[in-house]
């Protein structure tokens, strides 16, 4: 398929309503004090969200029964942007992550914070780990996944309570055989992390195309794991089918005269398009079976089955523009993908017809960065963009 142009992608959505697959209509916009970085619903409430802005604000953001849509409660988190977003588990604490390197867990019904510190760069991804209420993961630029447990007593510091960090993750190390050592200077830098069960994290990182997988009770399982790095438990990338494939090829002795010569180039290239572009954001599909990666090549992957990361191909869905602040999510019931773009639109894709996108919804006049889909329901989804404001639409 080659569409070049969104006016080409807006052509065909239309003519899809002209065939009467219903339209997604915007029900209301919250404006933001600044360019708006994230939103996410809550797990159990899809009446219920929370945005975020540039200048450190946090809006809880209610949907009424007859769908109006109000701003219930405002505060300021932040004293620099806030770049992700997240509930816990039980829906009782918000979590924050933001540019001025620290983490925030705000329990909204007793109006009381507790900060994370620890990070040398921008906090690009928060999460709850799951089952739990009080441990959470951060990822930041400065290369460092790190693990809290706010059951562990904080230290108090100018009237707040401060957590360090229990365990961690680098990605500044190189491979050296079976060993790791700390590469001083690298540029690796964490954009996004996604729990894959109770033990496995999966990671993003700016400046590499591969997903890696870290188990973490090597991490946090036992005396002393917090203060040795560790490496990670797999590696995926794009073209991991392909080597595979060539590797199994080469063990039954299924090639040709010149597949050797190939084979060599094929590594070759790969490594060198694996150092070239990274990823923004990793999302894993509400069934727990797909993992969707925004990559900066302007393409959105899902690999589609979690037990077949190394043997199949990722579906490749296109037609957005990436940058670093663009996210991206399934739908409620794991079937769709939806992503903000740089250029403005929301562009949603059918999993199961890949080949062009579903939906193209021009909504903001600047870029879309972050979307979130209501859990439970196909009837909500929400988009934040550089025009400072957030909208919520409904089918």
């Amino acid at each position: 398929m080659e569409i070049n142009t969104i006016a080409e992608y807006r052509k065909k959505y239309h003519e899809k309503l002209n065939e009467g697959i219903s339209d997604l209509h915007k029900i209301a916009e919250i404006p933001t004090t600044s360019p708006s970085y994230t939103v996410k619903y809550s797990h159990g409430d899809q009446t219920m969200l929370a945005a975020s802005d540039e200048s450190g604000e946090v809006y809880i953001i209610s949907i009424a029964g007859d769908s109006s849509v109000s701003i219930s409660s405002q505060f300021r988190a932040h004293h620099n942007s806030i770049f992700d977003t997240s509930w816990s588990f039980d829906d009782t604490k918000l979590l924050t992550a933001s540019g001025d390197l620290t983490g925030m867990v705000w329990d909204l019904e007793r109006k009381e914070s507790e900060t994370l510190v620890g990070h040398g760069g921008s906090i690009k991804c928060i999460k709850s780990v799951p089952n739990t209420r009080e441990v959470y993961a951060t990822a930041a630029r400065d290369g460092f996944i790190y693990f809290w447990d706010a059951r562990c007593p904080g230290k108090i510091n100018e009237n707040r309570t401060e957590h360090e960090p229990v365990g961690f993750i680098t990605g500044k190390h190189k491979e050296t055989g079976k060993k790791n050592r700390i590469q001083q200077g690298s540029t690796i830098g964490f954009t996004g992390i996604e729990f894959l069960g109770n033990h496995l994290i999966a990671s993003v990182e700016q400046n590499e195309a591969s997903v890696k997988i870290w188990d973490i009770r090597k991490i946090m399982g036992g005396k002393g794991n917090k203060k040795k790095p560790v490496n990670y438990a797999a590696k995926i990338d794009p073209w991991t089918w392909r080597r595979t494939q060539m590797s199994h090829d080469i063990s039954t002795k299924i090639y040709g005269q010149d597949f050797y010569k190939t084979y060599d180039l094929f590594n070759k290239e790969e490594q060198n398009r694996e150092l070239s572009v990274g990823n923004s954001w990793i999302s894993l599909s509400p069934n727990g079976v797909s993992l969707m990666v925004s990559s900066l090549k302007n393409v959105v992957y899902v690999y589609k089955n979690l037990n077949t990361l190394d043997i199949e191909p990722p579906i490749q869905l296109i037609g957005h523009r990436a940058s670093f602040y663009v996210k991206g999510c399934f739908s409620s019931q794991s079937t769709h993908v939806v992503s903000g773009s740089l250029d403005g639109p929301m562009f949603i894709w059918d999993t199961e017809k890949p080949d062009e996108p579903w939906r193209v919804i021009t909504g903001h006049v600047t870029e879309t960065n972050s979307v979130d889909w209501s859990s439970g329901s196909s009837l909500f989804l929400a988009s934040t963009s550089d025009d400072c404001c957030v909208n919520i639409w409904d089918f």
